[in-house]
């Protein structure tokens, strides 16, 4: 399972049997980090996706120009890589969802991007 959302992390955190304190103070509920570090190490990351879902972002390189889209929505084609990544955050930003960014080699293979550029790409 991914955990992508509080919620899911909720659900992990209770399965692996993890206890929830409470503030008596100001009620609020919450868990030891050593704990959520547990689940954490245990998280298997064979739940990466294998190949793009169709609203996903594929960047494809193909004679010297880089097309960005979806399987429905077609974003851009740019020469450069800064004007396309700028162009796929301006999509999400607009559409207000972030999905998984894949580049696609001018041979059709198609790789998920690293954690890191996702994350950069999302924050321009």
């Amino acid at each position: 399972m991914a955990i992508k959302t509080v919620a899911d992390l909720k659900k992990q955190l209770h399965k692996a049997g993890i206890k929830t304190y409470r503030n008596k103070k100001t009620k609020a509920s919450y868990v030891k980090m050593s704990d959520v570090k547990k689940v954490l190490a245990d998280f298997d990351d064979d739940d990466e996706p294998t190949e793009p879902d169709e609203e996903d972002i594929r960047f494809t390189t193909k004679s010297g120009k880089i097309s960005v889209a979806t399987e429905h929505d077609f974003i851009g084609d740019f020469t450069e890589l800064e004007d396309a990544e700028k162009a796929a955050a301006e999509w999400m930003n607009k559409n207000k969802f972030w999905p998984n960014l894949w580049d696609v080699s001018d041979h059709g293979n198609e790789s998920l991007m690293d954690a890191d550029d996702q994350t950069r790409i999302k924050g321009l």
